[in-house]
């Protein structure tokens, strides 16, 4: 259900980019993503709360407990209403200097409103997020999924009709607040519902136990919501505030892409952080050490793929979708994909670190890696421009992240060093590095400017690339697992199926 809501949803949000790009100037996109870029570093505010909350849910929903859920619900949303204010306020305190961030934006007018607009989008979310939680601890994320591919469908066709008739930009994002508020309220009923006993949380309480172990795991998680905020969460600010927002605008239609690619990756590997918690727990140093290389290889090869066709084909698919004036340079294409690919392979790292239990470990590495990419982004920004702001946040991963996390879990916590892990994480990017230039070649000679040479290119990639790991991994333990493992899934799917 969450792949093939997330390929409509990905439909839309192309169709209404294209209507988009053909009724405003590019000034009216690149402040789309600023102010989005603004708001996630507002978010900061958020603590990581939702995701403590979320987890300590889970036990008592098993166990059948509704009045431990109902005070948790009712504690989670009192703070979500703080926060919302909270963010509002601060976010308010911003508007004087919503100028200082916007260089070279002609045209555009009620630059204040329409970040208001935005503002206010982001903070009537958490107004409602304690019933979402609810429906996600019970496993009823299809319910979220339809309700959002329901209000997406009518965004999109509000959205693209107040571009066709009035391209007045205010009147587009007051459809986006309708739609937000309006499947918030939905899902709000649709978990009263299903779930009487959270109907009315006036009263409910929670244990100063339970509080405070609650804030402990919100402790071991913020310091990590920092790290990740700077890294993915402050580019296109720099970028407005030193090269201009017209280059935000440029930016995010690849953005869009590398989005729409996520929610699709993540509907596969979000799941595993569970699994391998309770590997953990039963199995030895020697055994969890051989899972996290599968799990790495499993990356490279879902990573690694993508990296070499998205660095191949993402110009050539802007230039047929929406025309060769919103071509980003090479270099710059290059950077995007390098940053996917590093982000991705740094994922079951992230994994084992946080179902080990060491979030203490290393506790400054995210602070380190905000400061060095805050200044080496601005310093590259006025040297290199984009290209530079991009650059500096690949550098940073490599300077802090790609060592300094794996080394905390093999030290900490298999008791071993990681030589064996950065050789083959070293292979790995090799090989994929050398795909990317040799596919990205081969799609650049029959490039002629045309729908079917864009498919002849995707049919490149989807021959070379897995043929090409075929032949190179084929024989190794890693790739056997891997095929193994994917048979029992759809074996087991076939099975559920037919039941």
């Amino acid at each position: 259900m969450g792949i093939l809501v997330h390929v409509l949803i990905i439909g839309l949000n192309f169709i209404t980019r294209t209507v988009f790009i053909r009724y405003l100037n590019i000034e009216y996109l690149g402040v789309n993503g600023l102010f989005t870029n603004i708001l996630t570093v507002l978010s900061l505010a958020e603590l990581g709360f939702g995701s403590a909350m979320t987890y300590s849910m889970y036990k008592p929903v098993a166990g059948g407990k509704q009045d431990e859920v109902r005070a948790l619900a009712g504690y989670f949303a009192r703070i979500y209403g703080i926060v919302g204010i909270a963010i509002g306020a601060a976010g308010l305190l911003l508007v004087p200097f919503l100028d200082g961030l916007i260089k070279n934006s002609p045209g555009i007018g009620n630059i204040q409103l329409i970040y208001v607009i935005f503002l206010a989008n982001s903070s009537a979310t958490y107004f409602f997020a304690h019933k979402r939680a609810v429906v996600t601890v019970h496993q009823k994320n299809h319910v979220l999924s339809l309700y959002h591919l329901l209000f997406s469908i009518l965004k999109a066709a509000g959205q693209i009709t107040i571009l066709a008739l009035t391209q007045d930009f205010i009147l587009f994002l007051l459809v986006q607040s309708a739609s937000i508020i309006l499947e918030n309220i939905f899902i709000s009923m649709k978990a009263n519902r299903m779930f009487p006993y959270i109907r009315n949380l006036r009263g409910s309480s929670l244990p100063v136990a339970r509080k405070r172990e609650i804030w402990q795991n919100v402790r071991s998680i913020i310091i990590y919501k920092i790290g990740s905020t700077a890294m993915n969460g402050t580019d296109n600010i720099i970028i407005s505030a030193f090269i201009g927002v017209a280059w935000v605008g440029m930016l995010s239609n690849y953005t869009l892409i590398m989005g729409s690619l996520a929610m699709l990756v993540y509907q596969f590997t979000s799941s595993i952080s569970a699994s391998v918690g309770n590997f953990i727990a039963s199995e030895s140093k020697e055994r969890q050490e051989d899972l996290i290389m599968k799990i790495t290889f499993a990356n490279f090869m879902l990573y690694g793929f993508s990296f070499v066709c998205l660095y191949a084909l993402m110009n050539h698919f802007i230039m047929l979708w929406i025309g060769a004036d919103y071509i980003l340079d090479r270099r710059i294409v290059f950077v995007i994909a390098l940053n996917w690919f590093i982000e991705g392979m740094m994922g079951p790292v992230w994994t084992f670190k946080s179902t080990m239990g060491l979030f203490r470990r290393g506790r400054l590495r995210p602070a380190a890696s905000t400061v060095i990419n805050i200044g080496l982004s601005i310093i590259l920004a006025l040297k290199m421009g984009v290209f530079g702001v991009l650059l500096a946040t690949a550098a940073t991963r490599l300077l802090t992240s790609v060592w300094y996390d794996p080394l905390i879990v093999y030290k900490h916590g298999l008791g071993k060093s990681p030589r064996g892990f950065f050789i083959e994480l070293a292979k790995y990017s090799v090989v994929a590095l050398a795909f990317a230039f040799g596919v990205s070649a081969l799609a650049d000679m029959v490039w002629n400017n045309t729908a079917l040479s864009f498919v002849i290119e995707v049919v490149i990639c989807i021959t070379v690339v897995p043929f090409g790991f075929f032949l190179i991994y084929s024989k190794t333990e890693k790739f056997r697992y891997l095929v193994d493992a994917m048979k029992e899934i759809i074996q087991t799917g076939g099975r559920q199926g037919k039941e």
